[in-house]
Order: structure tokens, then C-alpha cells, then sequence
């Protein structure tokens, strides 16, 4: 079962999650678009970071749309490319609110 395109914001318009499998789908989208914005402000194509990280081309197309979550590992090789530290990248990342715990920023 997939989560809403659009999930249902707490009075703060923090998404807001009942289980975690939702949050973690929400999340990995939102980490490939801030990827993908990254990768695209620094001027390099899919062609280029594919050719740096030594990945096939339908890898890097599904963690930019979150379709394949991003392990740490793999984002330890691509922060050096795209000159985006973790604490950017976790900073870029929206606050969420699980319904029975409140808000929570990961």
C-alpha cells in the first residue's frame, strides 16, 4: 500500500504519518528531490554523476524519485559529488508528525 501523494499536514503543516512505512516513503522522495536539485544547481547531468559514483542509469533515475531509498553508503559517495554535506541535506529535509507521537525532525 502506498501513502498519499499529498499526507494530511498536523496545525504546524508538518506531514503527519500513522505508520513509519509511510514516513520512510514520503522521506526518500524528499531525499531524491533534494538530490536531483543538487546534482542539477551544480550544473552535472545523470550522465556525469553516474560516471563518478559507477552506477547504472536506472539506479541514480530511481533514488532521484525515491523509488529505492538511498543507504547511508550511497549517500557517503554522493555528497563529495554534489558538494551537499549530510547536515545540508538533513536541514533540507521537512519536519514530520507521527499521529501518536507529534512532531519529529529526522
Amino acid at each position: 500500500m502506498t501513502p498519499p501523494k499529498d499526507p494530511p499536514q498536523d496545525p504546524h503543516n508538518h506531514p503527519t504519518f500513522d505508520r513509519l512505512y509511510d514516513a520512510e516513503v514520503y522521506l526518500d522522495k524528499q531525499v531524491g528531490t533534494i538530490i536531483r536539485e543538487a546534482r542539477t544547481a551544480i550544473g552535472l547531468s545523470q550522465e556525469n554523476i553516474l560516471t563518478l559514483m559507477g552506477l547504472p542509469p536506472e539506479q541514480l533515475e530511481e533514488h532521484e524519485t525515491g523509488e529505492i531509498g538511498l543507504s547511508v553508503a550511497r549517500l557517503h559517495v554522493i555528497w563529495p559529488c554534489l558538494d551537499l554535506s549530510p547536515a545540508e541535506l538533513f536541514e533540507r529535509l521537512p519536519a514530520i508528525t507521527f499521529t501518536h507521537l507529534g512532531p519529529r525532525r529526522f
